[in-house]
């Protein structure tokens, strides 16, 4: 009984920003990308309603961290992630490498 009392007390940590399911859509930036961890916040039933985030995408092209997540609760920030460029290179397939082959060399 203990053990159910103390459990009812305990709050949540509930995965606010989740780093697998993360995506923006193409119309706002064109390229892939990720960002290396999940949000994690303790907040209680009541809380969970007063998050918000914000996304802000840099202009520079050149970095590698192209913008960030700001998250609040109630217009306070409790955490930031950076949001990083996937830098994955798409596999060419054969004609498009010997294309690129022949106009090097030319």
């Amino acid at each position: 009984e203990a053990i159910k009392a103390h459990s009812k007390t305990v709050t949540p940590a509930y995965k606010i920003i989740d780093k697998d399911k993360f995506y923006i859509d193409k119309n706002l930036f064109k390229e892939d990308v990720y960002i290396k961890e999940d949000f994690y916040y303790l907040l209680s039933r009541d809380e969970l309603d007063k998050i918000t985030t914000l996304i802000s995408i840099y202009n520079d092209e050149s970095l590698e961290v192209v913008g960030n997540i700001s998250i609040k609760l109630n217009n306070t920030e409790i955490g930031n992630l950076d949001i990083f460029r996937n830098k994955k290179k798409k596999q060419l397939s054969f004609f498009q490498r010997i294309k690129n082959y022949l106009l090097d060399i030319l």
